[in-house]
């Protein structure tokens, strides 16, 4: 199960890593320097965490671990989809004012 669900999972953690780095990006643009410090560490941090859970679960063996993985798998995908649905439904492009190069929403 493991090597079926390994590349997708990474595709998971990615989505994690690029919804955080994109609200990075977009809390610099709007100098809000205060959220993008914790942004930048929660887009490092997430993934990791998940990565971990992931390879813990997949490699211990109880009873039950199958399923558990399982388990772990479906809702690590479904936050993942939720994710990227979310965060396209809520997409806005920045563009440079002319006068002084300040990106704007």
């Amino acid at each position: 199960m493991r090597a079926v669900t390994a590349i997708p999972g990474y595709a998971c953690f990615g989505v994690f890593m690029g919804t955080f780095y994109g609200l990075v990006r977009s809390h610099a643009y709007l100098e809000e320097d205060g959220k993008t410090l914790l942004l930048q560490i929660l887009s490092v941090f997430v993934p990791v965490l998940f990565h971990g859970t992931y390879d813990y679960v997949a490699s211990v063996d109880i009873g039950y671990g199958e399923w558990a993985f399982f388990a772990m798998i479906l809702v690590l995908f479904a936050i993942s989809f939720l994710l990227v649905d979310r965060m396209s439904k809520n997409d806005r492009y920045f563009r440079t004012s002319r006068s002084n190069n300040i990106y704007i929403r």
